[in-house]
């Protein structure tokens, strides 16, 4: 079975002995899913594939845990003919499907529940990694904009004091407070995660 998986809805392609037996769109539930499984292929051996993106892994768990074989494959690892140019949800659902039935597609690692969850905090601190520095920038090319001729490198508590104090208009005051609190909120989320990470 090939699924073309979305966020609004499931393409279901059912294919077996070189032939497809079934084709369907319905509702993104992996419970629906499973409920389709059961009423339109009873005491059938099912094995399901769908390409890994941002539906994770909740999918393969429930299927796995409702006694539907499945693998998560990486969408490169999809062979792609060369004069297939149009694509469609049924047509990439039934392309799984026929791999899977020819032993083309393998699975790639999946996580335990802990590690996708270490896994979130490590992503989401990288997230904030990257807010930090654009939050840096914005603050450097506000006081370049503005005419404030202050020199500094790498951004510190030290150099936040620093800002908070320059003598500045009311308006540029209340500008780069935002911008400086916006900053010392980042780093407080970015060690929050730190600390979470070292406690597990």
């Amino acid at each position: 079975m090939g699924l073309d998986v979305h966020k609004e809805s499931y393409s279901v392609t059912a294919y077996c002995d070189n032939e497809v037996v079934k084709t369907d769109c319905i509702n993104a539930s992996p419970q629906v899913l499973v409920n389709y499984c059961h009423k339109h292929f009873k005491g059938a051996r099912i094995v399901s594939a769908y390409e890994a993106g941002f539906c994770g892994f909740t999918l393969h768990r429930t299927l796995v845990s409702n006694h539907i074989e499945n693998i998560i494959v990486h969408p490169s690892s999809i062979e792609i003919a060369a004069n297939d140019k149009v694509k469609t949800d049924k047509k990439d659902s039934l392309k799984i499907a026929i791999h899977l039935s020819l032993g083309r597609l393998k699975g790639i690692y999946i996580p335990s529940i802990e590690q996708e969850n270490n896994r979130s905090i490590t992503r989401y601190r990288a997230t904030l990694a990257k807010q930090k520095t654009r939050c840096i920038n914005r603050i450097k090319g506000f006081l370049h904009y503005s005419g404030i001729g202050v020199t500094w490198g790498r951004a510190s508590k030290k150099t936040i004091v620093e800002l908070r104090r320059l003598e500045l208009s009311d308006s540029l005051r209340l500008c780069l407070g935002l911008m400086l609190d916006e900053w010392e909120r980042i780093c407080v989320d970015i060690k929050k995660c730190e600390t979470d990470r070292k406690s597990t």
